[in-house]
């Protein structure tokens, strides 16, 4: 008999040529065959990789080659950097405070920029702060002097780095800036997190498994 709904899950261990291309294609296979192709599908794919979990190693794609019988998922790997969040400030006289969500254990490139605008007093500064956990869940952080200070007029007027952060998924990575002397001044402030996934070669071997549904219309 012919489904009008379906549930059913594929196992795929990522080869050398899908890891260079970027993608793979899965072929999943219902447990029987509907009427037809006129079924709608929802799918998403689970990382089995060994390692550290959440991961961002693979993502869903599109559908390709319906058939009652089954389809294709494409399942794009994600061996690229991945921007997660960017705030930008101008012309702030605030002390700010960026916390972002990590959802999976990798390393985070954080990028800073900040530039005082030389409306204060060169005895008043500005400094950066980076906190964030481990993946042993110990509380790090990062300051000053290795973030340096910027003054508020134009004597030391601008800093900028950018550094890598291995941070435990499920916290928080948070940027703040805080004044030190009598007065705050007028800055500007970029921050830019980029979440950076494993090496093309370094997700051959790796297992996803797709997980997919669908419903005849």
């Amino acid at each position: 008999m012919a489904n009008i709904s379906a549930i059913a899950k594929t196992t795929h261990v990522i080869t050398a040529q899908e890891a260079a291309q970027g993608y793979a294609s899965v072929h999943v296979s219902w447990p029987s065959p509907f009427y037809d192709t006129n079924y709608s599908i929802a799918f998403g794919v689970e990382d089995l990789s060994p390692g550290l979990s959440p991961s961002l190693n693979f993502a869903v794609g599109d559908k390709h080659n319906v058939t009652p019988q089954g389809f294709d998922a494409t399942v794009y790997l994600l061996s690229v950097p991945l921007v997660q969040a960017k705030q930008t400030f101008i012309n702030t006289s605030a002390a700010e405070d960026i916390p972002f969500s990590v959802a999976a254990t990798t390393t985070y490139d954080v990028t800073l920029y900040y530039q005082s605008l030389g409306l204060g007093s060169g005895s008043d500064t500005l400094s950066p702060t980076i906190a964030w956990t481990d993946p042993q869940g110990n509380a790090q952080s990062l300051a000053y002097p290795y973030l340096g200070p910027i003054s508020g007029d134009n004597s030391d007027p601008l800093q900028n780095y950018s550094l890598p952060f291995l941070v435990k998924g499920g916290t928080v990575l948070d940027v703040s800036t805080a004044f030190g002397g009598a007065y705050s001044f007028a800055y500007n402030l970029s921050v830019t997190i980029v979440a950076l996934p494993e090496t093309a070669a370094q997700i051959v071997g790796n297992v996803c498994v797709v997980h997919a549904m669908a419903s005849h219309r």
